[in-house]
């Protein structure tokens, strides 16, 4: 499913995912009125859907298993599949 993404562009995250702002909008953290129309926005101009290249990075798969690696825990291939079949 492809949606329009608004987040706040807290410290860690979102502008990295987002690509500074190419791929949604980034609105300060703690601005409520920002945000506020940052989505009224998205819903009045229905933004073009993100590019399919760019979402293939945030796959389930691909992003639990970069979380395993991050904690160590890659070679649990069991623990991968666990996580990929209760979806």
């Amino acid at each position: 499913m492809q949606v329009p993404i608004v987040s706040t562009d807290c410290e860690f995250g979102p502008a990295e995912v987002l690509d500074h702002g190419q791929y949604g909008t980034l609105v300060s953290v703690g601005d409520s009125d920002a945000i506020a129309e940052a989505v009224l926005a998205t819903l009045r101009d229905r933004p073009a859907p993100a590019d399919s290249q760019w979402l293939n990075k945030f796959t389930l798969e691909l992003v639990t298993q970069q979380y395993l690696e991050a904690f160590g825990l890659a070679e649990e291939e069991s623990f991968f599949h666990l996580i990929a079949d209760s979806v």
